[in-house]
């Protein structure tokens, strides 16, 4: 073992649909590790669950790590993972990840990571690469908290960084989104950018242009004037999806909310709901 195992942690998942979905490849290097996928939805048995795990106690500086997933043709999965994205203050280089996924032609892919942390003087790159088939569907939710609020630490990492963008298999862009937040320099909180919250989350949903602004009215329905977590759902240019934006006190409520919409999408997709328990 070298004192760079873990830095640069890789993780490959691709998706086959036979009888049911299965994963038909895995590649996990240190800090990543999966468990074999699990059926466990009564309601839709073909859709693949897969826990992504690490061997660490969370992201240190210096760490530079990547995801790779493939849903194949009629795939349907869902990928998440088994705790919080905890970020390590750094007196050195930022961390980073860069996650890229590929739907093939009529797939379905929910890919819900639970809330990332950025402790006390950590510096966080996040980047995702998105190719999708105009006939796939994703549900992609990144959730941040605003630090270790129990030790002081809301809002006290130095920058957070998150870029996205989709495009379809011909190279044409299907959205762009990032932002930068800063809030020791910029007073993320003092100025209102999250007013009285601690949390925000960002679903990107990417569905065929015929069902995506029935599915934008029915996710706004869902998500506007919530008072606990209020959002609001956005019909991507195009037709190409839907964009939601979430605020909530705590990580809980907001990754809830995010399966909320998930639920809508599958609601919309599939007729049928999320299992009723958060996990499966």
């Amino acid at each position: 073992m070298t004192e760079n195992t873990g830095r640069s942690g890789y993780l490959r998942l691709a998706f086959e649909s036979r009888s049911r979905t299965v994963l038909a490849e895995q590649f996990a290097r240190a800090p990543f590790h999966v468990l074999r996928a699990v059926h466990c939805d009564a309601m839709l048995p073909e859709m693949a669950y897969v826990y992504m795990m690490s061997t660490s106690g969370g992201t240190l500086g210096g760490d530079a790590h990547k995801i790779s997933i493939l849903a194949g043709e009629n795939a349907a999965a869902h990928v998440t993972t088994q705790g919080a994205n905890r970020i390590y203050g750094t007196r050195s280089a930022g961390a980073s990840q860069a996650t890229e996924i590929t739907l093939e032609g009529g797939s379905y892919l929910e890919f819900m990571p639970d809330q990332t942390i950025p402790y006390g003087g950590s510096r966080y790159v996040q980047t995702a690469a998105i190719t999708a088939d105009p006939t796939a569907t994703l549900v992609y939710s990144d959730v941040l908290a605003s630090g270790r609020s129990a030790m002081g630490e809301s809002f006290q990492y130095d920058s957070y960084d998150t870029r996205a963008v989709a495009r379809d298999p011909d190279g044409r862009t299907l959205f762009r989104d990032a932002a930068r937040l800063e809030p020791k320099r910029r007073g993320v909180a003092e100025y209102g950018v999250m007013g009285e919250y601690a949390v925000t989350g960002t679903v990107y949903v990417l569905a065929p242009p015929s069902r995506a602004a029935k599915l934008q009215r029915a996710i706004a329905s869902r998500v506007s004037g919530r008072a606990a977590v209020p959002g609001g759902a956005s019909l991507m240019r195009g037709g190409a999806g839907v964009l939601v934006r979430l605020l909530g006190g705590d990580a809980r409520s907001v990754l809830d909310a995010a399966r909320g919409v998930a639920g809508v999408v599958r609601r919309e997709t599939w007729g049928t709901p999320l299992p009723a328990d958060r996990r499966c």
